[in-house]
């Protein structure tokens, strides 16, 4: 009688395996390990190590959920992770699992460029955006001229920071400088009307993850949640989505590349200002190592190193350079900017 009800227990927990998961889980002695693994399809089993590995080796199956699903987007703008096994239905239904498909590159007067989801593109030429159709290509000759001139990006990490950003901006101003603020969204949350004013002044706004984690640590939807929020809180303030991304640490990886929705900013010269916080410091590494296409790295959280720019500016421009935002130095040394490429220096 016993052995009768431990028969009907295992087979009535089967079924319900069945019913939920939509595959079955075999019955195995309670002492011995199982493993889970999962099906492009949806279905999940739990085996012995021994019967996953014969499962395991169809492309299909795999104890890594994430092996089983993939990232698609549409033209609006959204994103879902779904099981391979389901993705041609998604496709059929204007879905991508290839961002580029379902966006669109443009360029403002000001020559900063940006990947705009293809719903959003009539939004963007209200405001003066073309596609590269529109845009009428400038004589080979003013091209030259143009990339002629010695040029350079100042980016800033970290903030905004009211106090230090602010004095900063009136600095950059003063020169006529731009730059490419690369802003955590928790301090963006924090500091709106900084984020406002480095807008209005035409600076460039960068995505610098939401509290700086490193995102290759951190599973697909944290990652994207991490872009994403920061993406929405600098929309909020300016009605601008970011137009690149700075992972912190500079740490990447292909995952972080095709979640990022934008191009990858590094740098090219460190200037070790979070390390020395000493503005003698910070503008000896400047003038002994910039050059044509540099792309300079500080914080805009330490009075330090606005100290150090303020003694810069005046030296870089008396020395020829021109100092401009990240797309416009890629622009003038003729590389176009795209989700997930990644740049370092011009």
């Amino acid at each position: 009688m016993k052995m009768l009800r431990k028969l009907g227990a295992s087979l009535l927990f089967s079924i319900l395996c069945l019913c939920i998961f939509g595959g079955l889980t075999v019955p195995e002695d309670v002492n011995e390990n199982l493993v889970t693994i999962c099906c492009t399809d949806g279905r999940i089993l739990n085996l012995t190590a021994d019967a996953a590995k014969d499962y395991i080796q169809s492309n299909d199956w795999s104890e890594d959920f994430s092996q089983v699903t993939v990232t698609i987007w549409n033209t609006a703008g959204d994103t879902r992770v779904v099981l391979k096994g389901r993705l041609p239905n998604y496709l059929a239904q204007g879905w991508s699992d290839k961002l580029s498909d379902v966006t669109i590159l443009m360029k403002n007067t000001d020559g900063k460029e940006k990947e705009i989801f293809k719903d959003y593109v009539d939004a963007y030429k209200e405001k003066g955006w073309k596609t590269a159709a529109d845009v009428t290509q400038a004589p080979v000759d003013n091209i030259v001229v143009k990339n002629s001139v010695p040029s350079v990006a100042l980016t800033f990490d970290d903030g905004p920071n009211s106090a230090t950003t602010g004095r900063l901006l009136s600095i950059l101003e003063k020169y006529q400088a731009k730059a490419t603020f690369f802003m955590l969204g928790n301090r963006a949350e924090k500091n709106s009307s900084c984020v406002k004013q480095i807008y209005e002044l035409g600076m460039e706004i960068g995505n610098h993850s939401y509290d700086h984690a490193q995102l290759t640590k951190l599973s697909a939807d944290a990652v994207k949640d991490q872009i994403e929020k920061t993406n929405q809180i600098i929309y909020q303030i300016t009605g601008e989505y970011p137009t690149v991304l700075r992972p912190p640490y500079g740490s990447y990886d292909n995952a972080v590349k095709e979640l990022s929705g934008m191009p990858l900013v590094l740098w090219s010269l460190d200037t070790l200002d979070w390390k020395s916080k000493n503005a003698d410091s910070v503008y000896s590494v400047v003038t002994s190592n910039i050059k044509d296409g540099s792309i300079l790295l500080f914080h805009d959280i330490y009075e330090s190193s606005v100290d150090a720019v303020e003694r810069l500016l005046p030296k870089l421009l008396e020395d020829g350079y021109e100092l401009v935002t990240v797309s416009e130095l890629a622009s003038r040394k003729g590389k176009s900017l795209a989700p997930g490429q990644v740049f370092s220096q011009g």
